[in-house]
């Protein structure tokens, strides 16, 4: 594996400057072929190459080692000799669903004992949100977050239908992992949320294995966590960085980095799912195949993002001990009830068969009953209140949840996945 040692920068010729003779740009072209060989022959030197050459201030070249700004350290598994050697590693965090895992949340109003809690000392650049929201357009203009994972805080989230910065359930998955004893005792470190979710879309048609939902939540996992196994074998230890400068860049294979890739997927990644109102409300094909759509959207899912790589799920965790298999926590779904409405009423109850459902699919699941064999996964549901067995959340006048609401939506989802998958039933889920 060679060292990616340099980078060269062209910047174009303005307008009104004269173009340079053939002499200073055949000049420009040797010069930077010679550095580029020296820093190719020279690996272990650590020298910084730059030329700048300015023939009319036309061109400029510039060679210089290729150092992200922020590395990214993660661990492996010590019993598996071809993952590098590296710190703690993260929790990769997909988040999907509809109005309310897109979030309604006022970020402005989060108190500031949770953005210290979250966000303060100890956990800055720990947190990272990358998202593509409201993506068919049905209730606004879609967003994202251009591709890049940035610092979750008040302004990671930009709704273009809402005009403003909004939030969903992450602040509180955020606050719940950060109790975690996998996160207090330092087996884990940074929290990736990887956001793809769109308002008003149902999982019998939109969301369906194939479709137009499907494929761009797919297509986001794999871009968000290919950059984090890019950084991963960049800042990796030992033979990795074999023969390269302190600074250097590695430039892993494709095959390195798929691999990479899907370890991260099937390792350290939790899919969190958190709709079901759009099946509610249509017809009753939708509500009562359910439970059948969920199952088979899990089980696409898992060969989209791993299974599909030419791996099993199921080998890795058997081998080491460690992986996470990719799991998945089904949220129960709330939604405000006027006992004196008949259409709130008819509402609530065909949200519960939704949430029956989604339980019911969850128990074959993990019970390896279901006809498509055993999966991890898990049903998030509240305790039961005098509701009609419903736990009332904290909502907007609209129905969708408030920044409690969201904050109760996440600790839950959150406390679910500790349960269930790190054996961690610490701190309570705050409701």
């Amino acid at each position: 594996m060679h060292c990616q040692a340099v980078v060269c920068r062209f910047v174009p010729l303005a307008p009104s400057m004269p173009a340079p003779s053939v002499a200073s740009t055949l000049l420009v072209l040797a010069l930077g072929t010679a550095a580029y060989a020296s820093a190719l022959v020279r690996p272990n030197s650590g020298s910084r190459i730059a030329v700048d050459c300015n023939f009319h201030k036309a061109t400029r070249t510039s060679i210089v080692p290729l150092v992200r700004e922020r590395k990214i350290t993660m661990a492996a598994q010590a019993q598996d000799d071809d993952v590098p050697a590296t710190d703690a590693p993260p929790l990769i965090c997909i988040l999907a669903g509809q109005s309310n895992m897109v979030g309604r949340g006022e970020p402005e109003k989060l108190s500031d004992e949770l953005i210290e809690a979250v966000t303060g000392k100890g956990n800055q650049d720990r947190i990272f949100l990358m998202y593509e929201i409201d993506c068919l357009g049905k209730e606004g203009t879609p967003s994202d977050s251009g591709g890049q994972f940035l610092p979750l805080g008040r302004t990671a989230q930009y709704s273009n239908a809402g005009r403003r910065h909004s939030c969903g359930p992450e602040w509180g998955i955020a606050e719940r992992l950060l109790q975690s004893d996998v996160f207090r005792g330092g087996s884990r470190k940074d929290i990736y949320f990887i956001k793809y979710a769109a308002g008003s879309t149902n999982l019998h048609r939109d969301w369906a294995p194939g479709g137009e939902l499907f494929s761009g939540m797919v297509a986001l996992a794999h871009k968000g966590v290919e950059s984090i196994a890019a950084e991963r074998l960049q800042n990796a230890r030992g033979p990795e960085r074999e023969g390269c400068s302190e600074g250097a860049t590695i430039d892993p294979p494709h095959a390195k980095l798929k691999q990479e890739r899907t370890r991260l997927l099937r390792d350290h990644t939790v899919f969190f799912w958190l709709q079901g109102e759009s099946d509610a409300s249509g017809n009753a094909v939708m509500r009562s195949s359910y439970k059948e759509n969920f199952q088979r959207f899990v089980v696409q899912v898992r060969k989209a993002l791993v299974l599909g790589e030419g791996t099993q799920c199921e080998s890795s965790s058997h081998r080491t001990g460690t992986g996470l298999d990719l799991p998945f926590v089904a949220s129960e779904l709330d939604w405000p009830v006027n006992p004196n409405s008949k259409s709130s009423v008819r509402f609530a109850k065909r949200l519960r068969e939704i949430n029956l459902a989604l339980g019911d699919a969850c128990a074959e699941f993990s019970q390896g009953i279901s006809a498509t064999n055993s999966v991890p996964c898990a049903f998030a549901n509240f305790p039961t209140s005098d509701n009609d067995g419903y736990f009332a959340l904290s909502h907007h006048p609209d129905g969708h949840c408030d920044n409690e609401g969201l904050l109760s939506l996440g600790r839950n989802m959150a406390k679910c996945f500790c349960k269930s998958f790190l054996g961690d039933d610490g701190a309570p889920a705050q409701t």
